[in-house]
């Protein structure tokens, strides 16, 4: 008798974003104001800039989840911890 496995197979996770968009995308605005207001100097427009990528390294994070059970899994996990899903890809 063959035995089969009860853990599905998935040939990718499912990625969203992380839940701190709004403090990625308030970060971005405070570099925009602080770049403009403070065009005349030469430390505004950087720490603007600064701080613009600060914010959209933020909003650009992702994470990833099981599609089967919904746990949080690293980028290259390969294998759900809790329910024993695999992914491919």
């Amino acid at each position: 008798m063959e035995e089969t496995s009860s853990a599905p197979s998935y040939e990718k996770k499912k990625a969203i974003r992380r839940d701190n968009i709004g403090l990625g995308v308030s970060l971005e605005i405070l570099g925009i104001v602080i770049g403009v207001f403070y065009l005349a100097t030469i430390i505004g427009p950087i720490v603007g800039l600064i701080l613009f990528g600060f914010g959209y390294s933020i909003v650009r994070q992702r994470r990833y989840v099981c599609m089967n059970c919904g746990n949080e899994l690293q980028s290259e996990s390969r294998l759900c911890p809790i329910c024993r899903a695999t992914y491919d890809g």
